[in-house]
């Protein structure tokens, strides 16, 4: 018998190749953590630099200055997630030992992905406690570039959640019906109104004219009978003197 806790060879030899893949996988997995949590701390640690050498540019007493230097450090912590790293220690690189074989047989618990709604909490969990220390100036110059950086961002996240919708356009209620117009019988309408009005024209124009030709006529009649009588009437004049 291979092991008291086994009946043959091939169980034992199928238990510990189990082992062996449940140790690999937690070690890949701390593995992962380890370099997640490296690179948080060193972009924690610059950020503290940097917020350390604008701190004595700040204005006042030493002591406020201390006091607005953490709370832009809190701040910049918050905005990056608010959560504790832990502190992860693993083993040295190398083989295998049978007593990781023993420990692995440990359920490993699974390191949960928070989900978009956890994501939005996180996220207006962060900005209410930036709304808090508004007041300090500090705070203010540093998000100044945060802001401008997240801002586009932001917009891009709320286009693609709520895309804008066109609204339809209400047509216009009208009181009576809608007038349905062709324009070869507008033309031509129009067309027959102007002859119409332009034959008017010329008769009246031509009445008048033959009015003011017979009245005229009738004029020099009047003026040519009152002549040929002027006339008439000096002639009788002296022949009645001489009698």
């Amino acid at each position: 018998m291979a092991n008291s806790k086994y009946n043959t060879r091939a169980e034992a030899a199928e238990a510990r190749k189990r082992s062996n893949l449940k140790a690999q996988r937690k070690y890949r997995r701390k593995q992962k953590l380890l370099k997640r949590t490296t690179e948080d701390l060193q972009s924690d640690s610059i950020m503290d630099v940097e917020i350390a050498a604008e701190a004595p540019n700040a204005t006042g007493s030493p002591d406020t200055t201390a006091e607005n230097v953490s709370h832009g450090v809190q701040s910049a912590t918050r905005e990056r997630g608010g959560l504790d790293r832990p502190n992860v220690t693993l083993p040295a690189s190398g083989p295998i030992s049978h007593s990781t074989r023993n420990e692995s047989r440990v359920e490993d618990i699974p390191i949960a992905v928070p989900s978009p709604a956890e994501h939005m909490a996180r996220m207006e969990q962060a900005i209410d406690e930036l709304l808090k220390n508004m007041e300090d100036p500090m705070v203010q110059q540093y998000l100044l570039s945060s802001i401008a950086r997240i801002e586009p961002k932001f917009k891009a996240l709320v286009g693609r959640v709520r895309p804008t919708r066109t609204l339809p356009v209400q047509p216009v209620e009208r009181a009576g019906p809608i007038p349905q117009y062709r324009l070869y019988t507008v033309n031509a309408a129009a067309s027959l109104e102007h002859r119409t009005t332009t034959e008017t024209l010329r008769s009246l124009t031509e009445m008048m004219c033959g009015r003011s030709y017979a009245q005229s006529s009738h004029l020099a009649e009047v003026q040519l009978m009152r002549a040929q009588m002027d006339r008439e009437s000096t002639q009788a004049t002296p022949t009645l003197q001489c009698i």
